[in-house]
């Protein structure tokens, strides 16, 4: 397993191992299934409040879709600035 020698400011030497390819394809599948079942979620909770399906040219049901879609949208964002 290869590994990464990061030398910080206050001369600290960090060393971890690199994530073999399947770890990391796992991974992305496990994050991909996480948006994926989110988004489902929302759309059937919306679906039984009756606001399921586009309504053509009502942009308040649309900018409900968006904000409730906004974690998914920003999901790879915030998780790779936060770890």
């Amino acid at each position: 397993m290869e590994k990464l020698l990061i030398n910080t400011p206050q001369n600290v030497e960090i060393e971890y191992g690199l994530a073999s390819l399947g770890k990391r394809m796992l991974a992305l599948g496990l994050d991909l299934g996480m948006m994926f079942c989110y988004m489902v979620l929302v759309y059937f909770v919306l679906f039984k409040m009756g606001m399921g399906g586009f309504v053509k040219n009502n942009y308040a049901f649309m900018g409900l879709y968006s904000l409730l879609f906004l974690p998914v949208m920003l999901y790879h964002f915030v998780l790779e600035s936060y770890f």
